[in-house]
């Protein structure tokens, strides 16, 4: 249903129950239905050609209008009156008082102590309904538009001690789609700073082994994937929705993460081996990370996409699919550019201008570098080339970690991390405020936000009665204002002269005519009928469903009473009304369903605890299994669990504390969570089991191995959605923050935790010789009788030296 609606406070935030208030409302709402809206083909219309009709008149929905004339046109000093809340008496002409409803109209009203009469309003809520959608869409929406436009024109040009905020029922909607499309130029952005950081990571103080250009391949890869996720669901007919468009963010984060664990492979590969070995070197190595990312990641969304939430499903399947498609580009699309970039490596060509450079050995100048191409060389350049974060690493990194004081140190942090998450999680609050969807400032913004500050959202309950009662029978009628006053004995509701109830306005109509006799069933249905054509009481029309069926006499099937409820601070009482409402219904004696609009979006809020946890326990248990398969080791595994599972905490018990509620959305942030916590511990773990060290040496060849890609692809993701945290919209600030925790928390438990942890229970974890660079196996050269032995694994033996009997089999190899 359409509709414009205002609401009108006072600059100074005084009592809107004044005359000069009141009078400059009147002049508002005069404005509001005079108005000429004009269409496409000249044709003006004004709110009365729009507005819903109840018996051929506009459906008058803002008596307070009629309360304020009746003031005004006596001369009386509205200060001085007593109004009373939230039914007042307006006299007529003939003395005949006529009782007005202000509840939903006066808003942040304060009491004279112990009556209901007002002292103080902060607020006036003024509604204007359109009519039905089908017959004049097209003139409803015109007019929806040039009245938000039209009221703020009379904000500006009315009297300057009133606030006028105006919006209209798709007000929301629109800015919920602005801020989709406003975020695209941060998307830009992010794919600038990723290259820029890329760039930055591909560069060594070696320029044939410099690779600026491969970053390039790597965003690409990963906007790819985005690309193909979208176009194939938008194809497949599903719904691009607003919370999707963080997406991208996300999916551009995790693609650059692959890029540097495969550029870290190959950088760890024998230079001297031919393209093709080289390449399947990379591949087969870093094929063990990237699945357990990627794996870890798909699984956590296709448990997100069998979620009852509508929002969470559509952003699971589409990010989802999109990890998926990222997988496949990073090892076809990136994997060639790898494959390029190794060809003018191995010509040795400068990586930005692509000529060929004199060799290091040579000449060592700035413009040199690559693979020297003496044999007696070659295993002199593979012991001392290093990169700068794997010496970082190696020589002051993992010492530091693994110096028994600080290893204490860690356990210690961790503990105290958890308790103050633990203590975070117990103020988490629930709920999703409207105002939250629309950006900062926005019309809607400011209508909802306002709306929430001044508690004017207060939703009318229809009580139904389902079962085809003997309604014309006195015990019967007993029990239904049983039921009706164990109701409005809750403290979400009025009073009982509040509650509008065909059942008692016709008990009342049968009383004021004198008849109270016990009636028969036709009796009482021929009496109703005359009540129900009266002028006065037409409307509970809509409160009757009759049967009709010619085969039994017309009888009730169904009825209603309509009970305005208050007290509507945010929506934590919103879920507490529903609760409340729907216990009295079971309670009842009959069949009785307690409903209002607003209970649809508001059971999400009663069940998003219940989804979460449930949520989170599958996925754990769906990380469980993949690790288990990845990581030949229980204990291994367990700890990676258990890794996630504090990650989990430390997110959610910060999270609260940042301010952030649980909702759709931060529930959304939390099955990434999931995905994220595993990725970085997963690959310590796999590390750690591989290493040939022992002892502490153990944790420090482990970080040496993977702390660069981990560090490189913790930041990148961090990168991507840095552009978030200062956009305008609250669901991509909640991205943000959200993601930051992720990704900082995986970083601390990946680089410092688990590897501590794994240190002191090492004795526990044997060691699994995956790659023949960490045995005597004889090294694998192409062409060669020489034995080929290696496995997949992450290997960054850089300080590994060939044997003598592997320098003379080289030198034998090259001069063939």
């Amino acid at each position: 249903m359409g509709r414009g609606q205002i609401i009108i406070t006072t600059k100074n935030d005084s009592n809107v129950l004044s005359n000069n208030v009141l009078k400059a409302v009147v002049d508002i709402d005069s404005l509001v239905k005079d108005f000429k809206v004009i269409d496409e083909s000249g044709h003006a219309f004004s709110y009365k050609n729009v507005c819903m009709k109840w018996d051929g008149d506009c459906l008058q929905t803002n008596p307070l209008i009629d309360m304020a004339k009746n003031y005004l046109k006596d001369g009386m000093d509205i200060g001085q009156g007593n109004i009373t809340y939230p039914t007042y008496l307006i006299p007529t002409e003939h003395g005949v008082k006529i009782p007005i409803y202000l509840g939903s109209q006066l808003l942040k009203v304060e009491l004279i102590n112990a009556t209901n009469v007002i002292k103080t309003a902060k607020g006036l809520h003024m509604m204007y309904p359109l009519g039905s959608l089908n017959k004049n869409a097209k003139m409803n929406s015109l007019w929806e538009d040039q009245f938000e436009e039209h009221m703020w024109n009379i904000s500006r040009t009315s009297a300057n001690f009133l606030q006028i905020v105006p919006a209209t029922s798709r007000s929301l909607v629109k800015e919920a789609n602005g801020a989709t499309t406003s975020v695209l130029p941060r998307f830009a952005l992010t794919i600038c700073l990723l290259v820029i950081f890329s760039v930055l990571c591909m560069m060594t103080t070696d320029w044939v082994l410099s690779k600026p250009f491969l970053a390039f391949g790597g965003v690409l890869s990963a906007t790819f994937a985005v690309i193909t996720a979208v176009g194939v669901l938008s194809t497949l007919g599903l719904q691009f929705i607003q919370i999707v468009s963080m997406m991208p963010f996300l999916i551009i984060g995790v693609g650059i993460d692959n890029m540097f664990i495969m550029v870290t492979t190959w950088r760890q590969c024998n230079q001297q081996l031919s393209i093709d070995d080289r390449m399947a070197k990379t591949l087969s190595d870093a094929a063990v990370s990237i699945t357990i990312t990627n794996l870890t990641d798909v699984v956590a969304f296709l448990i997100g996409a069998v979620s009852p939430l509508a929002g969470m499903r559509i952003f699971c399947i589409y990010a989802g699919v999109a990890i998926a498609f990222a997988y496949i580009y990073q090892i076809t699309f990136f994997a060639a550019c790898l494959a390029v970039s190794g060809v003018r490596e191995e010509q040795g060509r400068h990586g930005v201008t692509c000529r060929r450079v004199v060799a290091k050995e040579q000449s060592p100048i700035f413009c040199d570098g690559g693979v020297p191409k003496d044999p007696a060389l070659s295993s002199q350049r593979h012991h001392t080339h290093k990169y700068l974060l794997v010496i970082f690493f190696e020589k002051y990194y993992g010492p530091f970690v693994m110096h028994r004081y600080v290893r204490t140190a860690t356990i210690m942090t961790i503990i105290c991390m958890l308790a103050g998450a633990m203590y975070g999680c117990t103020q988490i609050k629930q709920g999703l405020s409207l105002h939250n969807l629309a950006r900062d400032n926005s019309s809607a913004w400011k209508y909802y936000r306002k709306s929430n500050e001044l508690e004017a959202f207060k939703p009318t309950i229809n009580i139904i009665f389902t079962d085809k009662l003997k309604y014309w029978r006195i015990d019967e009628q007993e029990k239904i204002e049983q039921i009706t006053r164990s109701f409005e004995e809750s403290h979400f509701t009025f009073s009982a002269n509040e509650t509008e109830s065909w059942l008692r306005a016709f008990t009342n109509y049968l009383s004021n005519n004198n008849d109270t006799r016990v009636m028969s069933k036709c009796e009482f249905m021929k009496k109703l009928e005359e009540f129900l054509n009266d002028r006065r009481y037409k409307k509970f029309k809509l409160d009757i469903v009759f049967n009709d069926d010619a085969s039994q006499r017309k009888s009730i099937k169904a009825s209603r009473l309509l009970m305005p409820s208050y007290g509507m601070k945010d929506s934590a009482a919103e879920k507490d009304l529903m609760l409340n409402m729907r216990q009295k219904a079971e309670n009842s004696v009959y069949n009785v369903t307690a409903y209002a609009p607003i209970f649809v979006a508001t059971e999400q809020y009663q069940n998003v605890l219940q989804y979460t946890l449930q949520i989170l326990c599958y996925a754990i248990l769906g990380m469980l299994f993949v690790t288990l398969i990845m990581i030949p080791h229980p204990l291994c595994s367990l700890w990676i669990i258990l890794c996630a599972i504090s990650i989990d905490v430390c997110v959610i018990g910060y999270m609260s504390l940042w301010g952030i509620s649980l909702d759709i959305l931060s529930m959304i942030n939390l099955v990434l969570c999931i995905g994220f916590s595993v990725d970085f511990s997963a690959h310590i773990a796999y590390a750690f089991m591989t290493s040939p060290e022992e002892g502490t040496k153990r944790g420090i060849h482990a970080l040496t191995k993977l702390g660069t890609p981990i560090l490189q692809g913790g930041l990148s993701s961090i990168i991507a959605i840095f552009p978030l945290q200062s956009a305008s919209v609250y669901i991509f600030r909640t991205f943000f923050k959200t993601l930051f925790l992720v990704m900082s928390m995986g970083l601390l438990h990946g680089l410092l935790v688990l590897p501590v942890i794994l240190t002191q229970l090492q004795k526990f974890i044997p060691q699994t010789q995956y790659d023949a660079m960490n045995s005597d196996s004889t090294s694998y050269y192409p062409n060669s009788s020489v034995p080929t032995t290696y496995h997949p694994t992450l290997s960054n033996d850089v300080d590994e030296t060939p044997t003598e009997e592997e320098e003379v089999v080289e030198m034998r190899v090259s001069s063939i």
